[in-house]
């Protein structure tokens, strides 16, 4: 609704039955010169209904529903909503089902047509159609060779999708970061002007020397400079996860839920035998060895005699020729006899030695994934030993340290050099306490991405065709 429609028309009953108390009422809460600007200006019932519409605006603006916080879920949903990368990933896995769908037919008909142009012995039939039956396996092989491209294809799309969910999960903990860093920045911003106010006021009264202010005043300059930095990598991070929801960069993004911290790494067998399970590598790797035991079959079907129902039709476009009883049509059955030269035999023997490639792949991945889990939960297993040493040891000890400097700042006790270092010391130990919590859920996230865990809640949301 415009904003003049909605100050001046009135939206509900009540607006119609108001009375002149209200009304007086409503006015009385204005100042007299505005009091006195709207009665001279508007008749009575306008004035009515833009103190009662003004009343709803206000209400409107004051007392609607907050917008919900963006957790780690609906943001990993909208990303896999409208993302383009999951979109050609629909595309590709539809086009690999339409292909499972063309090898399962038969092949087309091989028609010749081949009309006599100068005389009856041009040609010795017109029409030739031949139709193979495919009973040499041909079509089973083609089609198991276009299912293993399928699951291959199906991997790799389970793998693209995991890597995006990692991408809008990093996502959110940067920019959670990067604005928890800005509001560490901000307080350090309000006791650094506070210092400088009180040192003001010792130098006006003579008990502490001007230099002292200058000083200070050097070290709040200093601080506006990396809230400068820190909020400009607010806007980074929120144009980063912003384009991967598939919004526009500039657009501004809700507060974040709180992530919340990951438990201890479970046992090593339970997280190997969940990377092997659920990793994509494996899975690729089988539906490779799944296309090159199809590639064997069609191989060897393609080597094997193969029948075709076949129509001939000797005279299809010119008349009969002379001393013949009719066109020369007919019905008949050709048998293909495939001859191999050793070209056949060779890729037979390619295709075993692939096979005993892909095994020694196959081992490869297994040793390369348990690799990767073991090395990211001895990376969680240190970044959760660091962060509890920040927050039970070194956090409290710059606190106590920030706050007798302080104390003794403003008893003239402390120098303003001890007071910038203990400012100093406890800004280094709040922004290395808050790396080390970011590094934890960091270090989850990679231990989740080597075992093949989804960071959602509820199963993995693949594309639609994905069977």
């Amino acid at each position: 609704m415009p904003l003049g429609s909605l100050l001046l028309a009135p939206a509900s009953p009540w607006c119609q039955d108001a009375s002149p108390t209200t009304e007086a009422h409503l006015s009385s809460l204005l100042p007299f010169p505005l009091q006195r600007f709207v009665a001279h200006l508007l008749p009575e019932k306008h004035r009515r209904y833009l103190f009662l519409g003004g009343f709803r605006l206000l209400f409107f603006l004051f007392f609607q529903e907050p917008t919900p916080p963006l957790t780690l879920d609906s943001a990993l949903r909208e990303a896999l909503r409208s993302h383009p990368r999951v979109e050609a990933l629909r595309h590709e896995l539809a086009a690999r089902l339409q292909a499972v769908k063309g090898a399962r037919v038969l092949k087309a008909p091989n028609i010749l047509l081949s009309p006599g142009l100068t005389s009856f012995s041009g040609t010795t039939e017109e029409l030739l159609a031949l139709q193979p039956l495919e009973v040499n396996g041909t079509r089973s092989a083609r089609t198991a060779l276009a299912l293993a491209e399928l699951h291959g294809a199906q991997a790799e799309a389970h793998s693209s999708l995991l890597a995006l969910s990692h991408e809008v999960q990093n996502a959110v903990v940067a920019l959670e970061q990067a604005r928890a860093h800005q509001k560490l920045i901000e307080a350090q911003m309000s006791d650094s002007k506070t210092l400088e106010g009180l040192a003001k006021k010792q130098v006006e009264l003579g008990t502490r020397p001007g230099i002292d202010l200058e000083t200070l005043a050097l070290e709040t300059l200093r601080v506006e400079n990396l809230l400068t930095q820190a909020r400009s990598a607010v806007k980074s991070a929120e144009t980063s996860l912003s384009l991967l929801l598939g919004r526009p960069g500039g657009s501004a993004l809700p507060v974040l839920a709180p992530l919340t911290l990951p438990p201890p790494p479970r046992p090593m067998e339970a997280l190997l035998a969940s990377a092997l399970s659920l990793r994509s590598e494996p899975q690729r790797a089988a539906a490779e060895r799944e296309g090159l035991q199809a590639q064997q079959k069609l191989l060897q079907a393609e080597g094997k005699p193969d029948l075709s129902p076949m129509v001939r039709v000797g005279s299809l476009f010119r008349g009969t020729p002379p001393g013949s009883t009719g066109n020369g049509a007919g019905i008949g059955v050709a048998l293909s006899l495939p001859l191999d030269h050793g070209s056949r035999r060779a890729q037979q023997a390619g295709l075993k030695e692939r096979l005993e490639a892909q095994n020694s792949r196959r081992e490869a991945i297994s040793r390369q994934i348990e690799h990767e889990v073991r090395e990211a939960a001895e990376k969680l297993t240190v970044a959760q030993v660091i962060l509890a040493r920040y927050e039970t040891e070194a956090h409290p000890r710059a606190e106590r340290l920030l706050r007798a400097s302080k104390i003794g700042f403003e008893e003239g006790k402390t120098s303003v050099l001890a007071v910038i270092e203990a400012q100093r010391t406890h800004r280094l130990i709040q922004s290395e306490t808050l790396q080390a919590r970011y590094d934890v859920l960091r270090a989850a996230a990679t231990l989740d991405k080597a075992c093949g865990l989804s960071p959602l809640s509820l199963p993995f949301p693949l594309p639609e065709v994905y069977p």
